[in-house]
């Protein structure tokens, strides 16, 4: 198990003696590697996985998660992954439909109960090489409230992101020309915000993709179609906290595709992958594809 003994403010370390004790009770003993900063869960699950452990457990945060899904793609996608969400967001935990409680996110490792789910890859900006991702993959607005949410160090879960949020609100970030190109199809265009999603839920409580699907081999993207000014803007970053943004044909396009490509013709583009920084202003061309059903994880039944 690769833990974060500092997610969500000390709630791994605080858990981490009873997740061993209740895991090793019910026959899952546990060897712990605790994480000690930027880019350790990743080290730690290639050392792990070329040590001969074929299941990594999560205790983490989304950005936690997103390492050892990364060590796990670059090392041997068929080990097998189990997270206990004690993170600041837990956003594709909660696609998973797992419980926040630690006991019952405990109950679904030992039932055993498995799903194959889909992976995305994001090539550009400060990885060039190449990021996986599993929640989701997001352009300009969104990833600039979740950089600015991970700064407050005394402030965690929604709050951060309601209040970095209402930060961006007093200067809204400008947008950016660009050329899209979706399955091929190809689409210029002014926008805030660009979001390529396999989890339902971002930012804690932003609903992007209420109707996403984690296995259907498909991103459900969505994007700004024009500038939108501070009201218009808010109004729209509401109808995310319900999924209703979905419903909204004048200021968004949603669709359905397997990939995409992102040519940045004017303007800085922030970008991140569940969190974890693509793109910070830098970056003209972005590739975004996604891996069909390659990635074993543990469910609820």
């Amino acid at each position: 198990m690769i833990i974060n003994p500092k997610a969500s403010k000390g709630k791994g370390k605080i858990n981490s003696d009873a997740i061993a004790s209740y895991l090793g009770e019910n026959g899952f003993p546990v060897a712990f590697a605790e994480t000690r900063g930027q880019d350790d869960a990743f080290v730690l699950a290639q050392d792990a996985i070329k040590k001969g452990y074929r299941m990594l457990i999560v205790g983490g945060g989304d950005g936690t998660l997103n390492e050892v899904l990364n060590g796990i793609m670059t090392t041997d996608p068929s080990v097998s992954l189990a997270i206990i969400p004690l993170g600041r967001g837990n956003d594709y935990a909660y696609s998973l439909s797992l419980p926040n409680d630690v006991r019952k996110a405990m109950d679904v490792i030992i039932d055993g109960h498995t799903r194959m789910v889909d992976v995305g890859l994001v090539k550009g900006g400060d990885r060039l090489d190449g990021r996986y991702f599993l929640n989701g993959n997001g352009y300009g607005f969104e990833p600039l409230v979740n950089f600015r949410a991970m700064e407050y160090r005394h402030i965690n879960g929604i709050l951060s992101y309601v209040i970095a949020f209402i930060s961006m609100m007093i200067h809204v970030p400008p947008s950016y020309s660009v050329e899209l190109e979706l399955d091929g199809e190809k689409y210029d265009l002014e926008t805030q915000q660009i979001s390529f999603t396999l989890g339902k839920r971002m930012g804690s409580c932003f609903m992007l993709a209420p109707d996403a699907v984690l296995d259907d081999g498909l991103f459900d993207f969505l994007c700004t179609t024009h500038p939108l000014h501070r009201s218009s803007l808010f109004l729209s970053v509401l109808k995310f906290l319900m999924g209703s943004h979905v419903r909204d044909k004048k200021n968004f396009m949603i669709k359905r595709i397997k990939s995409g490509v992102i040519n940045v013709k004017e303007g800085k583009v922030y970008s991140h992958a569940d969190g974890e920084v693509v793109a910070k202003g830098n970056g003209k061309r972005f590739e975004i594809s996604i891996l069909p059903s390659v990635l074993k994880v543990f469910v609820p039944e």
